[in-house]
């Protein structure tokens, strides 16, 4: 594909990064942003190698900016792993996987009217229950189909309620088996103090909902199967 297509989506991007991206506030109101990590000098550089790169090799300039983004991070120390969480990475989960295939994906799944529950109260989301429903089908769609594309060895479903509340112990070790990691004092204090029934707010959706149990007729409906509320 000729380059020229990706050219103003290279620009959105390089303007994002220096602007919108570089220093922000985020929904606690706290300072967030890349410039917490990353000089706006240095992302200049690394887009100039990007733009410049990609009339070449796209994929190779995409690599190579990602490789030298993370590089350049102030806390990095040369640590093995990187690690993002943004939840929209399992939609993008083929692309990733094309510029980087030694990466592994965790999708974390959560009882989907709890999910539509939570979304609803943001201020950047729906603001409706049938508006939500609609995002939640497009994003779990988009996901499956990235999904599927994923080696089997690098991909790993993890139940949110299993990993909080059902199956603890269980579901922390075949993460730790999937990722080849062991066992750290932080990760597990965190795991034990943190990780908490009480703070998942389990079955919020039969408390935010007036009506629980049209809600989940209407969800069912819409889905095509059954619906534990779990």
């Amino acid at each position: 594909m000729p380059l020229s297509k990706y050219e103003p989506r290279l620009k959105k991007f390089s303007g994002k990064m220096l602007n919108e991206w570089y220093e922000r506030k985020n929904r606690l109101d706290n300072n967030s942003g890349l410039h917490l990590g990353i000089s706006k000098k240095k992302i200049r550089v690394l887009l100039g190698e990007l733009h410049e790169g990609a009339s070449q090799d796209l994929e190779g300039a995409c690599r190579q900016f990602f490789y030298g983004f993370v590089n350049a991070q102030r806390q990095y120390f040369g640590e093995p792993n990187w690690m993002d969480t943004s939840p929209p990475n399992i939609m993008y989960a083929s692309s990733i996987y094309r510029l980087l295939p030694d990466a592994k994906f965790i999708q974390m799944q959560r009882n989907p009217l709890d999910t539509i529950a939570s979304v609803i109260r943001e201020p950047w989301g729906p603001n409706n229950f049938d508006a939500a429903l609609a995002w939640w089908l497009r994003r779990t769609s988009i996901a499956e189909a990235s999904m599927v594309q994923i080696p089997e060895g690098q991909k790993f479903v993890l139940k949110l309620e299993d990993l909080v509340i059902h199956d603890r112990e269980n579901s922390y070790a075949k993460l730790l088996d999937f990722l080849h990691i062991e066992d750290e004092e932080m990760m597990r204090n965190f795991f034990d103090n943190e990780m908490l029934a009480e703070k998942l707010h389990a079955n919020r959706w039969r408390r935010d909902f007036s009506n629980p149990d049209e809600i989940k007729k209407r969800f069912e409906q819409a889905v095509g199967v059954g619906f534990t509320g779990r």
